[in-house]
């Protein structure tokens, strides 16, 4: 089935884009605190997911010693961890306000870090 949506921009309403009014818009943004604190939030876990997608397959498999068919296992669970996450979220930004669930957030990624560092520094854990 073929679902179309219409078209929403009016052919009479034309935007000029002129160069200053671009750059004045984005001081604009920049300027705006609790813009460029969601927006500097979700620029750093971007960040790291990319960090980890990248880096995981050397540390499970090289480090750890994950045989490599193993390996996608590892990072399917990640993955629907994400989803479930992504779901979760869902749900929750319709019951708070966003800036105490970033609070949140950013609390929870902060403690997972320092777990995950006094992990690393005193060798507990690991799959190894």
């Amino acid at each position: 089935m073929f679902f179309r949506l219409p078209e929403t921009h009016h052919p009479e309403v034309v935007v000029k884009l002129k160069l200053g009014a671009v750059l004045e818009g984005y001081r604009r943004l920049l300027a705006d605190r609790r813009y460029f604190g969601f927006a500097l939030a979700g620029a750093l876990s971007m960040a790291g997911m990319f960090a980890y997608i990248s880096g995981s397959p050397f540390v499970f498999i090289e480090l750890f010693g994950v045989p490599p068919n193993r390996f996608g296992w590892l990072f399917g669970a990640n993955a629907l961890g994400f989803v479930i996450s992504s779901q979760i979220n869902g749900r929750l930004v319709r019951r708070f306000e966003p800036l105490k669930l970033l609070k949140a957030a950013n609390l929870v990624q902060a403690i997972a870090g320092l777990a995950l560092l006094a992990a690393g520094a005193s060798g507990a854990g690991g799959i190894a």
